[in-house]
């Protein structure tokens, strides 16, 4: 990387971790593109050489995270559903990986999950987990059929909402749970009935 293009990077996350650390005390509405070179100390026109707007800057971060997540998953998808992981207490290999990155980019997770931006990145992900679940199912059972004791939209609809809920309780921030923490819970969750959660056992 050249000294040129190492500074561009810099200025870039500087761009945006201005965004972020301004959207936890004020509404994103209410952001301009001043507040945001103010605190990050370059001037306009270095913002507008990297985006066009506010809405560009969060489509672009929006953009480049659903990347890096489905380069996660199309790597490493094949040993998901492996229910020996969790006859050995240890998470699919994709959910601890994907713990990993959420715990090293947290803040931007929250803030594209948990802000007031558009609701374009939630659904996403959420559609990138229901895929999982789906491409999982056929290469554990060579079938995505599942139980017929629930809907199979339902069924999607529950899984991929545990993963997604665990995954937006932690980056609050509220804990200290490790990724390891994060992915034994999410694995815990998928297997035990609420009964077992709640301590409701016979």
């Amino acid at each position: 990387m050249t000294i040129h293009e190492e500074q561009k990077k810099r200025t870039n996350e500087i761009i945006i971790n201005s965004l972020i650390n301004l959207a936890e005390i004020k509404p994103l509405s209410k952001i301009s593109i001043s507040d945001i070179t103010k605190l990050g100390k370059i001037n306009r026109g270095t913002f507008y050489l990297h985006y066009e707007s506010k809405e560009d800057l969060i489509e672009s971060l929006e953009s480049k995270t659903l990347k890096e997540v489905n380069i996660i998953i199309d790597k490493n998808i094949k040993e998901t559903m492996d229910i020996n992981f969790f006859y050995n207490n240890e998470p699919y290999p994709i959910i601890r990986l994907l713990a990993d990155y959420v715990s090293e980019h947290k803040k931007i997770f929250n803030f594209l999950l948990n802000s007031n931006t558009t609701i374009f990145f939630r659904n996403s992900i959420k559609l990138i987990l229901e895929d999982v679940v789906t491409k999982s199912l056929i290469n554990a059972k060579k079938s995505s059929q599942i139980s017929s004791v629930i809907p199979y939209s339902y069924a999607l609809e529950i899984i991929s909402s545990i993963i997604m809920s665990i995954f937006m309780k932690w980056i609050e921030g509220y804990d200290e749970l490790t990724p390891e923490e994060v992915s034994k819970l999410i694995m815990d969750s998928l297997f035990l009935s609420p009964y077992d959660m709640l301590g409701l056992k016979k």
